[in-house]
């Protein structure tokens, strides 16, 4: 159960990272 919830917060700052990136 917490695996997901952490691979889910992983994906979460990595999508968030991308959009800070510049990917915009």
């Amino acid at each position: 159960m917490k695996r997901t919830f952490l691979l889910a917060t992983i994906n979460y700052r990595i999508i968030h990272a991308s959009n800070q990136g510049g990917v915009h």
